[in-house]
């Protein structure tokens, strides 16, 4: 049997090419590998919707060819479902049951009562769901696959210790590599400045990884309130069945197969937030890298507040280049509002200040159209990002985002409660998700109704892409 695993493009950036591949995608082909799956990987971000979709009717091709099964899994997120089921249906009036298409992902386990309500009454292009974990869901499907007892629905929870980690020897890698010679060159300089070292660099089959990193416990919600939030209380759970030593481990194997140019660790929280926790565990993870000796640049996702000038030597030998992390607003009251660590501006710019004087690249991630938000919150967020692009030219500052409401949140609960009878949050019931347009629509009328300002939708979306796009 065959797989083709896919990884569809945000409809809006199907067609720009992205350095890193899906993490989700590697964790599924590892999965399928161990299954004994023959298993492809197709990501739209990575390839392009050109090679994508050539590659998509090519290897179907070739397996019907070949008298094999073929499956094909889609993987969405509320951003590409749109066009990830466009995909799915075109392909099953295409091909019909000469195929199998698997439905899962974030959207899905987020809305499962509409997905396996559509699914049913035959709504949704796709011949199974999955809701939960891959991890415990794919090798059953796969398995009644082969054996021809296909159900509709499949669900399932992992144990800690089914966690699997990503591979790429499965990647359908572009016809072209997508970063330029000049640009390698560019970026190959800056890197030896500011690690003083020089370093393996080459052209490889996948220029840079991702990995899920190693979670170290920094959970900011835990250091306000004595608890972790369910998020982290999850990952701390799966972290007891893996130490530090293993996942290094993983690291270096994966380095030495692919020779990436950077690493992008996608652990939402890289190290611990006190600064002498941290430094005690960064000089641990140094000494477990330079055991395996491997030095790949990475990008981390960390907090504001883990920022530590003294342990600024710690990170260039851990060769972190680049950290990323949320700033939501400038404004105090919002910040207070949101239950930020980050209690005003001087907190806010301190950091910059350090990571900029050190030379280590950082963006900021700013949201707008919280409950407080107004014409004067927004001309202060407009006034701080160009102040920002001026001065900073370490900060790959980033244009807000809308707020959105997903399943589970505040904002959500009220909604729902409130405002049951709007056309778009209707929709989001039914289907399961929203395009773009339309949950930005659906945030901006729920800003509308419940804003003390009553701020003009169209006034704020006008606003958001006229004077936010800084860079």
């Amino acid at each position: 049997m065959q797989l083709i695993i896919t990884y569809c493009a945000h409809e809006e950036q199907k067609r720009k090419r992205h350095e890193f591949p899906s993490i989700t995608a590697g964790t599924l082909s590892q999965i399928a590998s161990k299954n004994e799956t023959s298993n492809i990987v197709l990501d739209e971000y990575f390839l392009g919707s050109q090679d994508f979709n050539y590659n998509l009717h090519h290897h179907i091709k070739k397996a019907l060819k070949n008298n094999e099964k073929i499956a094909i899994s889609f993987s969405i997120t509320n951003d590409t479902a749109e066009h990830a089921l466009e995909i799915m249906r075109m392909l099953k009036e295409k091909y019909g049951n000469k195929i199998t298409t698997l439905l899962g992902g974030m959207q899905v386990n987020l809305m499962p009562e509409a997905f396996t309500q559509n699914t049913i009454n035959g709504k949704l292009p796709a011949d199974v769901i999955g809701i939960g974990d891959g991890e415990k869901i794919l090798p059953e499907i796969l398995n009644d696959i082969e054996n021809n007892n296909l159900q509709k629905i499949y669900k399932g929870q992992t144990n800690t210790n089914d966690k699997e980690f990503a591979s790429y020897d499965n990647f359908i890698h572009p016809k072209v590599i997508s970063w330029y010679p000049n640009k390698l060159i560019e970026i190959t300089k800056w890197t030896q400045n500011l690690f003083n070292q020089e370093f393996d660099f080459r052209f490889p089959h996948i220029p840079n990884l991702t990995v899920e990193g190693y979670y170290a416990g920094n959970c900011t919600w835990k250091e306000l309130n004595g608890e972790p939030c369910s998020f982290c209380l999850d990952r701390e759970t799966r972290k007891k069945n893996i130490s530090l030593e293993e996942y290094i481990e993983y690291e270096a194997e994966l380095v030495k197969k692919n020779h990436p140019r950077v690493i992008a660790d996608k652990a939402p929280n890289f190290m611990p937030i006190r600064q002498k926790e941290q430094r005690e565990y960064l000089e641990r993870y140094i000494e477990l890298m330079n055991q395996h000796q491997y030095r790949v640049p990475r990008q981390v996702s960390s907090n504001l507040i883990s920022i530590h000038e003294e342990n600024i030597d710690l990170y260039k030998k851990a060769w972190i280049y680049g950290f990323s992390f949320g700033v939501e607003s400038f404004n105090e009251k919002i910040l207070k509002q949101q239950n930020k660590p980050q209690k005003n501006k001087t907190h806010i710019y301190k950091t910059f200040d350090i990571l900029e004087q050190n030379q280590i690249w950082f963006n900021c991630q700013t949201i707008i159209g919280s409950i407080n938000e107004s014409e004067e919150t927004l001309d202060e967020m407009k006034t701080e990002l160009q102040y920002i692009a001026g001065n900073y030219k370490y900060c790959d500052l980033l244009s807000p985002t809308l707020l959105s409401l997903y399943p589970g949140t505040k904002d959500y609960q009220e909604y729902e409660q409130t405002y049951p009878e709007n056309e778009y949050w209707k929709k989001y019931q039914e289907n399961g998700y929203l395009s773009i347009p339309d949950m930005n629509k659906l945030s901006l009328e729920y800003m509308q109704e419940c804003n003390k300002n009553n701020l003009n939708p169209e006034y704020l979306m006008q606003y958001f892409r006229e004077n936010l796009k800084i860079r």
